[in-house]
């Protein structure tokens, strides 16, 4: 079989356009009602593989390459497609947000009330919740955006009123990067509950794949997780309730991410006032799905390109170190979960039934 990746590309660009952008207008929304994390993964079709492949770059209007213009020509010539871009991004931003100009993250049409028999509508309250995908797909999103204006905006020094529009679009969506990973911060959480526990049950039940005795599986858990749960305890304090228990060794563990801000997490001190840090809903317990999510974005954060293109100011830079550490921890929990045990290892037995007694691949 032959493998084309660039003209894989180049075809959904042509796709995306073909859907989405009717008239000289940039239309949002897919299969589900437009929303921040749909609308974001629309986007980012065209904008993640322009900022990450170099040959594929649209930054630069006198560097395009020719199949790249061809396929983006209803954009425009060269110099008007990332003119366009900036101008869609613009669009994202000013739609998620509110009156105040503040960032928001809602999930929209993604939440569905979960119930027996036809599904209910959710609330508009319930539409209105923040939640973790959003976070995530914000980070992603904006990184991307910032290193496209970085490289972009020296090629309008000589018009003012383009440079002008595109650093205040540059400035808004900085803000709202730093919104996002304050989000993710403090959807991070960590829980314990006792191996008796209906929790604690279905965790020892994923973990016991061989069926030794309990008292083995908690002792060797116990010695495996020891420098996780320690790094945990020392190290993870930004956000995360006090009141979590891991100096009791008894107790098992879990830590990763909930579907959005938990409840019990505090308010990160070093940030600006200028951000709202509004009271969390969410369960303090985390989901291995929205765990996946928000790893995958935070990866974004810890990228060379990142720090190359020095996108971060000094508050994001803390809070990426933050995140950073939450990351590797949760990826070190979660990898030494998977492979536990000498002889069948709990990542064989697909699919994994999790301690809210969930099974997903």
């Amino acid at each position: 079989m032959r493998i084309q990746p660039r003209q894989h590309i180049l075809d959904i660009w042509r796709a995306v356009l073909a859907t989405a952008y009717q008239d000289g207008t940039w239309v949002w929304g897919g299969r589900d009602e437009s929303n921040s994390i749909s609308d974001a993964e629309q986007l980012l079709c065209i904008l993640y593989p322009a900022t990450t492949i170099e040959n594929l770059a649209l930054d630069r209007p006198d560097a395009i390459a020719d199949d790249v213009r061809t396929t983006l020509k209803p954009l425009g010539d060269s110099n008007r497609i990332p003119r366009v871009i900036v101008e869609i991004l613009g669009d994202y931003i000013g739609r998620y947000s509110d009156e105040k100009g503040e960032p928001v993250f809602t999930g929209g049409r993604y939440l569905r009330r979960e119930a027996s028999g036809p599904q209910p509508a959710a609330t508009a309250e319930q539409l209105e919740l923040d939640v973790v995908d959003a976070y995530s797909m914000s980070v992603t999103l904006c990184l991307a955006a910032l290193g496209f204006i970085s490289v972009y905006k020296p090629t309008v020094e000589r018009r003012p009123e383009v440079r002008r529009k595109v650093e205040e679009i540059e400035a808004s969506t900085s803000r709202r990067l730093t919104a996002a990973m304050l989000g993710l911060l403090r959807s991070f959480v960590v829980k314990t509950v006792e191996p008796d526990d209906p929790y604690g049950r279905a965790m020892l039940h994923m973990m016991n794949a061989a069926g030794v005795s309990e008292r083995i599986v908690l002792q060797e858990l116990r010695n495996n997780l020891a420098r996780v749960r320690a790094r945990l305890r020392d190290d993870v304090r930004i956000g995360v309730g006090s009141d979590v228990g891991l100096d009791n060794e008894n107790l098992l563990f879990e830590c990763g991410w909930a579907w959005g801000i938990a409840q019990n997490a505090g308010r990160i001190d070093f940030v600006s006032d200028g951000f709202q840090q509004r009271s969390g809903v969410a369960e303090a317990r985390p989901y291995l799905y929205f765990t996946v999510v928000a790893l995958d974005g935070i990866n974004d954060l810890l990228s060379p390109r990142t720090r190359e293109l020095g996108l971060l100011n000094d508050e994001q830079r803390r809070l990426a170190e933050a995140l950073q550490i939450r990351w590797d921890l949760t990826q070190r929990y979660w990898s030494t979960i998977a492979r536990f045990g000498d002889q069948a290892w709990p990542l064989e037995n697909i699919p994994w039934q999790t301690s809210d007694g969930k099974e997903s691949d």
